[in-house]
């Protein structure tokens, strides 16, 4: 699996249980690869406290990096915002997260993303990439062989 960045929609897919998203977690922590989520992100989706028990899980987790907005990366991101004619600091950061560390990003806002950065791999919490103009097509992390991904029996998600 190829590590990826997260944003708010992945999050909230995350703690309203959707199998697919706690299987691509699952996928993520068995092959060591790399969670990014930009702070942010983290202020967006953390609204319930300590009710949200599945993304409380996954910001603790080993493979989870929780990146912060420092001065230069505010800056940066205020650029990037002025670049792309948009005011959402939080795609911006997202988009700045997952270019710095070459991932892709799991996102339900395909649209505001792409006005962002057309280039940068996009996907739905379903694993699927975003295409141009909505279109979709269903792909599978070669680490499971192929198979659909199935809901762990007891992920800790």
């Amino acid at each position: 699996m190829k590590s990826v960045t997260l944003d708010t929609g992945a999050l909230i897919a995350l703690e309203r249980g959707s199998r697919r998203m706690i299987a691509l977690l699952e996928v993520a922590r068995d092959s060591c690869a790399s969670i990014a989520v930009p702070a942010c992100v983290v202020a967006q989706a953390w609204q319930g406290g300590l009710r949200q028990a599945r993304i409380a899980r996954l910001l603790r987790a080993p493979v989870t990096e929780v990146v912060p907005l420092d001065d230069l990366g505010a800056r940066a991101v205020g650029v990037l915002c002025g670049r792309a004619s948009t005011a959402d600091i939080t795609d911006a950061s997202v988009v700045l997260c997952a270019r710095g560390r070459r991932h892709g990003i799991v996102t339900t806002d395909p649209e505001d993303l792409r006005q962002i950065d057309g280039d940068i791999p996009l996907f739905s919490p379903d694993w699927q990439p975003v295409g141009e103009k909505g279109r979709t097509a269903e792909i599978v992390p070669a680490s499971t062989g192929g198979r659909h991904l199935r809901r762990p029996r007891r992920s800790g998600w």
